[in-house]
């Protein structure tokens, strides 16, 4: 710091370093990197601490509204998906990380044929993930096991859904492997 006068002052509780140009605070002794290093853990810490548990049994579905993707047609292909589609229906609801993987087309595949099964039951069958309804297009036109699934592939892409259910993985930044049954 410079005063009035040019000359270097130091602040008062401020001892200045030599050998590293720093500042140790003189109550604590913490350095400035100590000090940032510290706010950096405390932002994780605090950051841990909001990361919202897993939507459980008895707990209300969240509202939502997302765009599916719902044909391969492309005049028909997208349609407005909420919590309040399907009245008088069970849903089941169920995401997968991210589309153009490796484990999940089996997974998707495997729900598109027991569907009748679930409709047999009075229950619809919604699949998402936070990659949008573009993508899940291309994915449902690029793989021969999805090109006819019979319910909608939900787009999270602002990850609100994911979040309030609290299967966002934290790190990532995608949904986890969940089912809901409503």
């Amino acid at each position: 710091l410079i005063s009035k006068d040019m000359e270097w002052i130091t602040p008062p509780g401020l001892k200045y370093r030599e050998e590293d140009g720093s500042y140790t605070h003189s109550v604590n002794g913490l350095t400035e990197k100590d000090t940032v290093l510290m706010a950096a853990i405390d932002d994780i810490y605090t950051k841990t601490q909001e990361t919202k548990k897993m939507l459980g049994v008895g707990q209300k579905f969240p509202e939502f509204n997302v765009t599916a993707t719902v044909s391969l047609d492309m005049k028909n292909a997208f349609s407005q998906i909420s919590n309040e589609s399907f009245p008088g229906k069970w849903k089941v609801y169920f995401f997968w990380p991210m589309d153009f993987t490796f484990v999940c087309p089996t997974e998707i595949a495997a729900f598109g044929k027991l569907n009748k099964e679930f409709s047999l039951r009075d229950a619809q069958v919604l699949g998402g993930s936070t990659d949008s309804e573009f993508v899940h297009l291309a994915w449902r036109n690029s793989h021969p096991d999805l090109k006819d699934l019979p319910f909608p592939m939900l787009a999270d892409i602002k990850h609100e859904l994911c979040n309030a259910l609290g299967i966002l993985d934290p790190n990532a930044g995608v949904a986890q492997r969940a089912t809901f049954i409503v």
